[in-house]
């Protein structure tokens, strides 16, 4: 299926804890599929945006890969899920939720106005094939316009993502089958012990220790 690379996004808000949970099972499924590991986040390239924007460094270390797949700290990956490079096709972009972009930052620019979908991918898992690396281009001009577009600075990163798959008219599909062994355990740091405890409820239920 070609060359492949996972991409970890270390998010500021994930602690150590859980980070401690899934990183081990995102690296575990980074050698089941053959794919390449990219670390993101202890080099910052946007330093004027929020950290959650490092991804759109995949834009420019992503190129050579047939497959790009991104994956926050905050996401569960279990032993029997499948390569998500064999569910999605080349021609689309995989996710594994998305929402109304009009509800969440203004869509009047013409990329949204065109496309007319009114979608943003959620930035916690996300394929692209080289058909699609576009979604990664980050946002040109200065950062305090675009910035200026969301309520809150954390969707910065799904703002360049759903003005991309605008831009570029690119498809989107579900990453995998329904009932498939990926979860995100989300919320902030002051929950920590909460977040831990679910991440190891799930992956006791899914059959590991």
């Amino acid at each position: 299926m070609g060359k492949k690379c996972v991409h970890i996004v270390r998010k500021q808000n994930v602690p150590e804890e859980l980070r401690a949970i899934t990183e081990p099972l995102i690296t575990d499924y980074a050698r089941r599929i053959g794919a390449d590991l990219n670390l993101i986040g202890a080099m910052r390239a946007f330093p004027d945006y929020p950290s959650t924007y490092e991804r759109m460094q995949i834009f420019a270390s992503g190129r050579g890969y047939d497959w790009n797949i991104c994956v926050d700290t905050d996401i569960l990956l279990g032993p029997q899920l499948i390569d998500a490079t064999t569910s999605v096709p080349r021609e689309a972009v995989g996710v594994i939720m998305n929402y109304s972009a009009s509800q969440n930052f203004p869509v009047d620019h013409r990329f949204f106005r065109r496309d007319g979908r009114d979608l943003v991918p959620v930035e916690s898992f996300i394929v692209t094939s080289d058909w699609t690396h576009d979604l990664w281009e980050p946002l040109r001009g200065g950062s305090m316009a675009h910035l200026a577009m969301v309520f809150y600075e954390y969707q910065i990163a799904e703002y360049a993502l759903a003005h991309n798959l605008a831009k570029y008219g690119l498809k989107a599909a579900g990453a995998f089958p329904s009932g498939s062994q990926i979860a995100r355990v989300s919320g902030d740091a002051e929950q920590g012990i909460d977040i831990v405890e679910s991440a190891r409820a799930i992956v006791r239920e899914w059959g590991g220790s």
